[in-house]
């Protein structure tokens, strides 16, 4: 199908030309030397304007496809820290992770901690593509996207984003559009730039630098300009910080009974969830909660929910209203782990540019351009909970247990009691740094330094007064290295544990060990089993690896209790460089292209045309600290190593623009026409193309609208992820019995692109002078897309269902080398060895909306008024899986995902901004208001019987700007964002939802920090 398309498109060009060709002979054609309104006089040069919607870059041309562009001085006036956090307040972008808001923050495993990403339309970010002045930028995880952050943005004199399909103009990965960073290259003189800004409760300062210089030389034949920047949050911001935190969280209403996930058995009128305050941990705290006796024990156990305090002070835990044997509210506040959530990361980031162009004649230039960035951050994950039925084993004896306990579970024959614990000992209330939480007993804090280098070689030039070329060589590289510093590693945490008292046949046989003393099980004897004669822990049948010599006694009991030997040794594999990854990524294009007017043309102006080609290659590997983390031994960091691995892609592509009329029936209509071919070294070849018409009926309306066949290929993740083999007990669907096999999860070389389709339609109308307005409709629909790897369950359900390549994914007899067979019966008499989860082409997604945009400027008073909008609307965005088809738009709760599994985070249907501003000499001031609609927090729930609530009401945000233009070419301006200082809403969840300790808030979507103010000075001389 895809050939055919292609073919079509082809075609369709092919007849394009050859109609034009016959119609302007037979026309008699325009005077010599009569320049038109669309084009240059002969014998002038050929001018080019960037477009980024288009490979067509002639000055007069305009693409049917809508771009959103954000100019220097709404970048100057807005005066945001990161060209990151400017992009993310327009509406059509949703739900992308910054270093300052909480969607990486507690992010550790996945290598995305800190990221500063972009995600358009909310299709995800490895479907929205970064440019850097229309050259490719290296992407900063195997998992795609670039990280903003990392590009020189000191020069950037506007940001056009494409809102639509582009893989025709510029190849994968352009399904939901594109965002172009256009940097200034003629930059003449010195500017600096001092920034300073912090919330209205001064705990989120940052500060900013940036100088830039330039200047030509050599009669101007040559040029260099160079850049930095130096950006610094100094101190992270903890959720528990944002105004109206109490800990909120929905749990489940006691008059119901029968929960079973999302439902339950209530009385009428009653909903089965309810918003509550001060919600915490039902079966485990900080210092320790007795959850009942150990395994295999019938006899009396009254111990239950003691617990234990400060110095091991015993206290009765009440844990009021048990929401799914997780959360608590109503009894003891045990709301620790709300404490963890960090909402804005401390960061540190430098980047530098320099650029270097020489015009060797009118007809040739050259130029090349370096590009560094660096980020350096700090962020944390949760401890090693232990809670409930996974609780602490404690054995009676246990030197830590207090004398009064002791002697009751002695009275009562008790051999020993579940302690549940947080393991976050030592730091009542999680901590409020991050010295702090490394002091825990594990309490994961990382440390990670992301760097980009690039580099780009251009050349460009003219042929005759009507085309231009250009060729580019590209190279660049991203590194990521992250280590965490605290980190418990399991075997030494179970070891340190088991705690027996030296007696004098143990002291007997080691010296070492005083009479009397606690000590660690595995110093006495390493060949112990758990419950045996001292409760050791195994050293040889420890599933979760062999313990390091050393063992520290650990105190479980009582907040403030551990000692910081244990501590230590618990984190010391950590600590000493045994936890990290290094991932490194690499990128070259080599692109040519050519464009200008054919000597071909209609009577309504001649046909502007480019054709290109591209070679790109990308690479990727990332090593890891080996044994420990592959064998999952972490309490979090279990880093998967990666590659070698490598694809390249060889492209071509052209595309025309037709003048079809002027002046006949319509002032103007044009066809344009795109078409690319991508052979992938692992796929194979793909085809897409664009058809769009651009017209202007009259003189206040425009018509444009447009066709795109899209591809997003897969990412190296998804195509060479090694296999990560994880032992569980899986019931065997033929016998229903369970037996110990392999869940796999692994990349799939076999994976196609992605397949999309975007359709738009649009109007742009200039009823008066200065006054524009325009709406678009969009229509994006992606098939086959990449499911990252679906449950265990799921692959088994459905080959039982007779879906044959589910059954691809279960192996049996004994993996790797088992038998795979087409249904859930092949492979007869062998016991289930392995289920296969891989990233397949399987699922299907789409979104629909309107864009409008309108702006209008006149004279007012001594200066000048501009009114500025752009609004977004969804009318739904779906997503087809595996049983599943949802509409995920206007559900904004991590809860979703039991609606809408495996989708994106949901975001409000509606999103819009509109600003005034004033300019008088050198003054100017802007009033922003930013909206965002009504929404839910899922979307097939209903008020009243699934939740008290599930309405997130209409939010409005207003803004202000002000700068003073000095006639010496100082100018100081300032900047307040939230003026009313409105708090984020409360996104209260379940425990079903996607993570447990999710802060209740979505601080992608809504302001996180409050009340914000920017200061700053700029001097360009």
């Amino acid at each position: 199908m895809t050939r055919l398309r292609f073919a079509f498109a082809w075609v369709s060009l092919a007849v394009a030309t050859f109609l034009a060709a016959n119609a302007v002979h037979a026309q008699p054609p325009p005077a010599a030397g009569a320049p038109t309104a669309e084009t240059a006089a002969p014998g002038s040069e050929l001018q080019e304007v960037t477009v980024s919607a288009s490979a067509i870059s002639i000055a007069g041309y305009e693409a049917p496809t809508p771009v959103n562009t954000v100019g220097l001085q709404q970048l100057e006036s807005d005066a945001r820290p990161d060209l990151g956090d400017e992009l993310r307040s327009l509406p059509t972008f949703s739900g992308s992770p910054s270093a300052e808001n909480s969607d990486t923050s507690n992010l550790v495993s996945a290598g995305t901690t800190g990221e500063d990403l972009l995600n358009l339309r909310n299709l995800g970010i490895n479907r929205t593509l970064v440019l850097f002045d229309g050259q490719r930028v290296v992407d900063s995880n195997i998992a795609g996207g670039v990280d903003v952050s990392l590009i020189p943005q000191t020069l950037v004199e506007r940001v056009d984003t494409v809102t639509g399909g582009a893989s025709a103009v510029w190849g994968s990965d352009a399904v939901a559009g594109v965002v172009n960073f256009i940097i200034n290259k003629n930059f003449n003189g010195v500017q600096v730039n001092l920034e300073d800004s912090n919330n209205w409760q001064s705990d989120h300062e940052q500060y900013k630098a940036e100088l830039t210089a330039g200047t030509s030389f050599a009669d101007g034949a040559g040029h260099i300009e160079v850049a930095g920047n130096y950006w610094d949050i100094p101190n992270p911001f903890w959720t528990s910080e944002t105004q109206g935190w109490a800990s909120q969280r929905l749990v489940s209403n006691p008059a119901c009974s029968n929960y079973v996930g999302e439902s339950a058995t209530c009385p009428a009128g009653q909903p089965a969830w309810l918003h509550a305050n001060n919600v915490g941990l039902a079966s485990e705290t900080a210092g320790g909660v007795i959850t009942g006796p150990l395994p295999g024990y019938t006899g009396v156990f009254p111990l239950t929910n003691i617990a234990f305090g400060p110095g091991a002070q015993e206290y009765l835990f009440n844990p009021g209203n048990v929401t799914e044997g997780f959360f608590s509210n109503g009894g003891t506040l045990n709301d620790d782990k709300g404490y963890l959530n960090l909402s804005g990361e401390p960061v540190k980031n430098e980047t530098a540019f320099a650029l270097l162009s020489w015009k060797f004649s009118d007809a040739l230039s050259a130029s090349l351009q370096l590009n560094y960035g660096t980020t350096s951050l700090t962020n944390n994950s949760y401890s090693a909970d232990q809670p409930g039925g996974n609780g602490v084993e404690v054995f009676s004896g246990n030197p830590f247990i207090p004398s009064a306990l002791q002697a009751q579970m002695t009275a009562l024959g008790i051999p020993g009691f579940l302690l549940g614990t947080s393991n976050e000992n030592n730091v009542p209330g999680g901590g409020s740094s991050f010295a702090q939480q490394a002091s825990t007993v594990s309490i994961a804090v990382n440390q990670t330094r992301r760097t980009l280098e690039r580099g780009v070689f251009t050349l460009d030039g003219t042929i005759g007064s009507k085309w231009t070329w250009n060729a580019y060589f590209m190279h660049g590289q991203s590194h990521m290295y992250e280590a965490p510093i605290n980190n418990a590693y399991y075997p030494n945490l179970l070891a340190a544990e088991d705690v027996v008292t030296v007696t004098p046949a143990m002291n007997a046989a080691n010296p070492s060990l005083a009479v009397g003393s606690p000590t660690c099980a595995m110093n006495v004897n390493p060949a112990l089993l758990p419950g045996g004669a001292n409760g050791a822990v195994a050293q040889a049948a420890n599933p979760l690896g062999t313990a390091t010599a050393g063992c520290q006694p650990l105190n479980v009991m009582g907040v403030g209790a551990a000692s910081q030997g244990a501590i230590n040794y618990i984190n010391s594999v950590a600590r000493a460089g045994g936890d990290f990854q290094s991932m490194t990524l690499f990128e070259s294009v080599a692109a040519a292209k050519i464009q200008g007017e054919l000597p071909i043309g209609l009577p309504a102006g001649p046909i502007a045309a480019a054709a290109g080609v591209v070679y790109r290659s990308e690479a990727g590997i990332t090593i890891n600290c080996g044994f420990n983390c592959t064998d999952v031994l972490f309490n979090i960091g279990n880093f998967a190593s990666f590659g070698p691995a490598s694809y390249n892609i060889k492209e071509e592509n052209a595309e025309v623009n037709i003048p079809v009329l002027k002046n006949q029936g319509v002032q103007s209509l044009s066809l344009d026409l795109a078409a690319r071919n991508s052979e992938y070294s692992t796929s194979g070849s793909v085809q897409t193309y664009k058809f769009g018409v651009l017209s202007q009926l009259n003189d206040w309306v425009r018509f444009r609208g447009s066709y795109s066949y899209d591809i997003r290929a897969p990412d190296l993740i998804e195509l060479f992820s090694n296999a990560l083999a994880i032992s569980a007990d899986i019931t065997n669907p033929r016998t229903g019995v369970e037996n110990t096999a392999y869940t796999i999860s692994e990349g799939n070389r076999n994976l196609l692109p992605e397949d999309a389709e975007t359709r738009t339609f649009g109007l742009v109308l200039t009823p008066v002078q200065n006054l524009n307005l325009s709406m678009d409709w969009y229509f994006i629909l992606i098939e086959g897309a990449i499911n990252e790897g679906f449950p265990t369950q799921t692959v088994i359900s459905q080959c039982e269902a007779g879906v044959s390549a589910f059954c691809e994914g279960i192996e049996w007899g004994k993996y790797p080398t088992g038998c795979i067979g087409p249904t859930i019966n092949s492979c007869p008499g062998l016991p289930l060895g392995a289920v296969i989860t891989e990233p397949l082409n399987s699922d299907h997604e789409s979104i629909s909306g309107l864009d409008f945009n309108g702006d209008y400027r006149f004279p007012f008073g001594a200066g000048a008024l501009d009114f500025n909008s752009t609004m977004n609307y969804i009318f739904e965005q779906r997503y087809a899986s595996v049983g599943f088809n949802c509409d995920e738009a206007n559900a904004i709760s991590y809860d979703e995902a039991s609606y809408c599994p495996n989708s994106t985070s949901g975001v409000p249907k509606f999103r819009g901004t509109v600003s005034g501003t004033y300019s008088q000499g050198g003054w100017l001031g802007t009033l922003d208001t930013r909206m965002i609609g009504a929404t839910h927090l899922v979307n097939n729930w209903t008020n009243g019987v699934n939740v008290d609530d599930n309405d997130i009401p209409f939010y409005w945000y207003f803004d202000a700007r002000l700068s003073y233009k000095l006639s010496n070419g100082i100018t100081v301006y300032g900047a307040v964002d939230n003026i009313a200082d409105k708090y984020p809403p409360v996104i209260a969840m379940t425990p079903n939802a996607i993570s447990d300790f999710e802060a209740p808030y979505r601080d992608d979507i809504y302001d996180g920090f409050g009340r914000v103010w920017r200061l700053g000075l700029r001097a360009k001389f």
